[in-house]
């Protein structure tokens, strides 16, 4: 819209670095965990350059910056550029956990370039199968199926509330009167594409069961890469508890099948690309709110 655009990156700035701390923290750590398949956190500090977590500072800062840049343009360009890099981050870290997820093979090449080359491939993933990095998926089954499905809704619901003026002039102002149809379909056509791919890769995890422990067994000091120091004390009191206890199916009823979950989510992912890519020829959403 030119330079009367007024972005305002300090909402920005204050959503990411706040709210959504803990979805943007640590993405180079999580990647070397379960990219590269570094043992331990301890192994991490030790072979990593830098342990402090740059990419969510980078992003809080180049917001910051585009708060103090002096012309709109500038300021918008800027702008971009932190939340293109969020985005990145964001996906990085839900890549990350659905390469675990989904127990993919770790990088082995650890030659020139080796933590950029696993952020990329982490980035792509994120990008590809976001809802399979999250927390809720890795019990598989049918509640990760409905889980694939309540994120991905709760991800359109956002998208499309975007979509309106009123929401649009809290974060950018001006941007109400940009030409977003481009941004519409290529969105739209993502969250069909990614969400059908999430439904699809959600039959290669591997449904967790309850292992009951045998203390009397159990030597002294167990091997275990989730200790800070690579062992852990089984004698010690360690209760097993039921992964599937508290994620039961609550959206479909136990008769459906996951082959019926899945040609609904099928239908759900046309459903919702289509209103998102119809955004771009018509101006409901503004009819809605009376504009």
């Amino acid at each position: 819209t030119g330079d009367d655009v007024g972005v305002r990156p300090a909402y920005l700035s204050l959503i990411l670095g706040l709210v959504l701390q803990e979805e943007i923290s640590l993405s180079w750590l999580n990647v070397s965990l379960l990219v590269r398949g570094t043992p331990t956190v301890g192994a991490y500090a030790v072979l990593a350059q830098f342990t402090s977590d740059w990419p969510r500072k980078l992003v809080v800062f180049i917001l910051a910056m585009a708060g103090a840049a002096g012309t709109s343009k500038t300021q918008k360009d800027i702008t971009l550029i932190g939340v293109g890099i969020a985005c990145c981050i964001l996906a990085a870290n839900l890549g990350s956990r659905a390469w675990k997820t989904l127990k993919l093979k770790t990088l082995k090449y650890d030659g020139l370039g080796a933590p950029i080359l696993a952020y990329i491939l982490a980035i792509v993933a994120g990008f590809s199968v976001p809802y399979v990095g999250y927390r809720e998926i890795d019990i598989g089954g049918k509640v990760a199926l409905e889980n694939i499905l309540r994120s991905a809704v709760l991800v359109a619901l956002f998208f499309v509330m975007s979509d309106f003026d009123v929401f649009q002039e809290f974060i950018l102002v001006g941007s109400e009167a940009c030409n977003q149809n481009t941004v519409n379909i290529c969105v739209g056509i993502w969250y069909t594409i990614s969400l059908l791919a999430s439904i699809y890769v959600h039959r290669y995890i591997t449904p967790k069961v309850l292992k009951p422990i045998n203390h009397d067994a159990d030597p002294y000091l167990i091997e275990s890469h989730q200790s800070p120091v690579g062992y852990l004390v089984p004698n010690l009191p360690n209760f097993p508890l039921d992964p599937d206890l508290n994620n039961k199916p609550k959206i479909f009823p136990s008769l459906c099948t996951e082959s019926t979950i899945q040609i609904a989510g099928g239908i759900l992912a046309f459903l919702i690309g289509g209103v998102i890519i119809s955004l771009s020829f018509t101006d409901a959403d503004n009819e809605i709110m009376g504009n």
